[in-house]
């Protein structure tokens, strides 16, 4: 397998058991930087279970996950907690705002917390909310904008940092199709930006056609022939 170091995500022999059972079974994926990978499957098949792994949420039983070089097998709690705030962006289907702040605070967010300074904050900030058209509402709640804006802000706080990994788990899958698709541009407009590996769960036939890459899940594992070129 490729050396880890040069991968934005390595996975070799990763095994994950859910209540002693097993739900991930010898998963191994070589993926670079500057890619896009919709994971795709029946349900229950292991999708989001080998997005938390991805992300450090998940433990692995067997084998490892390196992120930007890292193993996380060899972090502490606190590191991987370190790691995913600077390296690793998450998009969830119900975009996962901080009800009580604003979205240019739920934005500016992990950007206080890796210690960036005020400044730095502030121009990031209002540089992804112009790239992402949320100028005229940033300043509202959650409550107070509509799904598509608010999926659009989870979009800008998971880009923020310029993460070397983005993980989206059905990020459109609360859209109606113009939401949809414009989230979804502006998604995939951002990794490019920021050169970030984009791996993102999704059941729309259409969206995982908008990858480079798809790897399948079936029963725990990568389908045979499936995502397996590279890993």
């Amino acid at each position: 397998m490729d050396d880890p170091a040069t991968n934005a995500l390595v996975v070799e022999g990763l095994c994950v058991d859910l209540g002693g059972q097993p739900v991930l079974s010898s998963v191994n994926l070589t993926l670079p930087a500057a890619t896009t990978v919709a994971v795709t499957g029946p349900s229950g098949a292991g999708k989001s279970t080998l997005l938390n792994a991805l992300g450090g949420l998940q433990p692995a039983a067997r084998g490892r996950v390196v992120v930007a070089g890292r193993d996380l097998n060899r972090l502490s709690d606190d590191e991987r907690a370190e790691l995913r705030l600077r390296e690793v962006g998450f998009v969830l289907q119900s975009s996962g705002l901080v009800p009580e702040l604003s979205l240019q605070e739920n934005i500016a967010l992990p950007l206080e917390l890796a210690g960036m300074r005020r400044r730095g904050v502030r121009d990031r900030v209002a540089e992804v909310v112009a790239q992402l058209g949320l100028t005229t509402c940033a300043s509202r709640r959650p409550s107070e904008v509509s799904g598509g804006q608010a999926q659009r802000a989870a979009v800008a706080r998971a880009v923020a940092a310029r993460p070397s990994v983005v993980l989206a788990d059905e990020p459109t899958g609360a859209l109606d199709s113009t939401n949809r698709e414009i989230v979804l541009d502006l998604l995939l407009e951002q990794v490019e930006r920021c050169g970030s590996l984009l791996v993102l769960v999704t059941h729309d036939p259409q969206v995982a056609a908008r990858c480079a890459r798809q790897v399948r899940i079936v029963d725990g594992r990568v389908a045979a022939g499936v995502g397996a070129a590279g890993g």
